[in-house]
């Protein structure tokens, strides 16, 4: 979890009622994408953000880079992929659904409860089984937040709440032999669902194909 003691100035976009931003992290820095060289498209009923450029210090300053996040729509909510390129190596990317309604985090092995005040970090495979966590909503729904990669690569679940909403972060990080200035994440499934046993089956399904 990247906090900081200002606002970043994220832009966000509306994409199907999720609100997503996208950041890229390096060794040296944390980039966002730049407003003024951003645009939204609307592509085979999915979505594309695209920009052209990043920036850094709240937007104070601004750098060379590129940055998308590709969207399209499920039966349930929204699958992701983002994707990088900068001047620099890059550590991780951190996919941001802001705007949530607030519930009980269910992650480690399958328990849960209110996380902290401060927020709660889950990490794949240190702390899950599974890049799998929940969102029980006070109606009896979840919301969930998966990641459909085929291989054994660090996930972190960063999420926290302001001012009764709910923030999560999807970060993806790649093989550490392979970290480059270029980046791509594997699918991020995210969705709303009244049975969750019904998304752990789906998910173990893909790990029984994937593994």
């Amino acid at each position: 979890m990247h906090q900081f003691s200002f606002d970043f100035g994220d832009p966000f976009f509306d994409l199907a009622g999720w609100q997503v931003g996208l950041q890229v992290i390096t060794f040296e820095n944390t980039y966002g994408l730049d407003p003024d060289r951003t645009r939204l498209e609307t592509r085979d009923g999915g979505f594309v953000i695209a920009a052209e450029g990043l920036t850094w210090a709240g937007r104070q300053l601004k750098a060379q880079g590129r940055a998308s996040v590709r969207a399209r729509r499920t039966a349930d909510g929204l699958e992701l992929e983002a994707g990088a390129v900068l001047a620099s190596k890059i550590r991780c990317t951190k996919l941001i659904l802001r705007g949530l309604p607030s519930g009980g985090l269910i992650g480690r092995g399958w328990l849960g409860g209110s996380f902290p005040p401060g927020g709660a970090i889950l990490s794949y495979p240190s702390d899950l089984h599974t890049p799998l966590i929940f969102l029980r909503l006070p109606d009896g729904d979840h919301l969930y937040f998966r990641s459909l990669d085929d291989r054994l690569r660090c996930k972190r679940f960063a999420v926290y709440e302001r001012e009764g909403l709910v923030t999560a972060e999807l970060i993806h990080e790649d093989a550490a032999h392979e970290m480059s200035n270029y980046a791509e994440t594997p699918p991020w499934r995210v969705g709303r669902c009244a049975d969750p046993d019904a998304i752990v089956e789906e998910h173990l399904a893909h790990l029984e194909h994937s593994f």
